[in-house]
């Protein structure tokens, strides 16, 4: 058993028994996790659980953007506290983030994930500034006036969300995000961006409406 403490001592062993399930993560703070960061791929993800209120935090080491968070949810989806890997709970709440967001988008608000009563959705862009476009340029948040829980999500984060990024994800492990680059396709207005891998030449390119940040085409998914 000391052996096995003094094991865990070392923050990169410590790290990677917590990303694969051996030991389970420690709800006292931040942990370090062997988990790139899926926006920079140059820093670890930083990991905080708090199986009392169910809430989950996942934040890049280097803080390369902002806060550095790229999950941040209250109330995690239920069986979420069961698993002990920090990756499958990461993608578990990653996949229902995407359901979430897209239904939002698509009724125009939805559930406070802290309450429960109805936030509004709001987008932001360069034309309509908030403050958390000061790190990224295009995003949507939904405001709850009863608690006053304003829940942010960016084009890169909707954009690891999906089913095909996640897919990438997996495949590469070590990525990074593009730049959101404005863009014009048949007289519409669209947002490219996607991520690349940090290892090889693979990338995925994401094309998305700028009002309604509909997926409009993909290019470079991974085959299943």
């Amino acid at each position: 058993k000391q052996a096995l403490r003094q094991s865990l001592a070392n923050p990169e062993l410590s790290a990677s028994a917590l990303a694969y399930g051996l030991i389970a993560p420690d709800a006292a703070g931040w942990q370090l996790t062997p988990i790139w960061c899926p926006f920079c791929g140059k820093h670890r993800l930083n990991a905080r659980i708090d199986r009392e209120s169910g809430d989950i935090s996942g934040r890049c080491a280097g803080r390369c953007f902002g806060d550095g968070i790229v999950l941040d949810v209250r109330r995690t989806a239920s069986g979420t506290m069961a698993l002990t890997s920090m990756k499958s709970m990461l993608t578990r709440e990653l996949i229902d983030l995407h359901q979430y967001y897209r239904q939002a988008l698509a009724e125009h608000g939805g559930a406070c994930q802290s309450c429960g009563r109805p936030a509004t959705l709001e987008r932001w862009s360069p034309d309509e500034p908030s403050s958390l476009a000061n790190h990224h340029p295009y995003g949507i948040r939904l405001l709850c006036r009863a608690c006053g829980l304003e829940s942010g999500a960016s084009l890169w984060h909707l954009l690891i969300d999906t089913p095909v990024a996640q897919q990438f994800w997996r495949r590469y492990p070590r990525m990074r995000a593009l730049p959101v680059r404005e863009v014009e396709v048949d007289g519409r207005l669209a947002m490219l961006s996607g991520f690349a891998s940090s290892d090889s030449s693979a990338r995925l390119d994401i094309l998305s409406a700028t009002h309604t940040y509909e997926i409009l085409h993909v290019d470079g998914a991974v085959e299943r």
